[in-house]
């Protein structure tokens, strides 16, 4: 009462709840945004569900779901959304490549807009999981028919292994002519060589 000065014993109390999360304004990051595909190594993503005026929202049911589906391996989320409106998952792959993830609030039935990629690189060359094939198998000991080997780099997971140097080494080393490599290797994990030679015999070839 002002106008005697009078502060009113009673009070009222209002709750203003945050509203239902906006699909445009909430997040989804991940971080490192490139991991190796080892099946172990972990990229995090974290989903902040925010409402159109920005507040969090807390309490809400949160999946994850990736572009390659089963082929990469995603933790159960954190917990419902907190009161930061955030939940986070962690992922991992033994397949390379790029993988899109989306997350959804299943309490609400709502789809983020942003999406989080992250990308899975090969891991070493494998000694033992790379091949080297030659097509023909033979060939006219006549200096000018020539055999393609083909080295192809592989991981541990049989992802191809893109952009390393490849020597090849016969075990005739003075006795048959090995082309330059095509290059370094390819997306596909892929270097070729030619070789010709005069003398008879089998030759056998290795690649470093």
């Amino acid at each position: 009462d002002t106008t005697d000065n009078v502060v009113i014993a009673q009070t009222a109390t209002v709750n203003f709840a945050a509203g239902a999360p906006d699909p445009t304004n909430s997040t989804v990051t991940a971080s490192p945004t490139s991991v190796t595909a080892n099946g172990a190594t972990t990229s995090t993503i974290t989903v902040t569900l925010l409402t159109r005026g920005s507040a969090p929202v807390s309490g809400k049911t949160v999946t994850l779901a990736s572009s390659r589906g089963a082929t990469d391996t995603t933790s159960a989320a954190s917990g419902v959304s907190s009161g930061s409106g955030v939940v986070t998952f962690t992922v991992k792959s033994t397949t390379a490549g790029s993988a899109i993830f989306t997350a959804t609030d299943t309490t609400d039935v709502m789809v983020v807009a942003q999406t989080a990629m992250v990308t899975f690189t090969p891991t070493s060359v494998s000694a033992t999981n790379s091949p080297v094939m030659a097509s023909p198998a033979a060939v006219a000991a006549d200096g000018v028919a020539a055999s393609t080997i083909s080295v192809t780099l592989k991981d541990a997971y049989n992802n191809p292994v893109s952009g390393k140097t490849v020597a090849l080494a016969s075990s005739r080393p003075t006795q048959d002519t090995i082309s330059g490599a095509s290059g370094a290797s390819t997306t596909n994990g892929l270097v070729t060589f030619t070789v010709t030679s005069v003398t008879n015999g089998s030759s056998v070839f290795t690649a470093t």
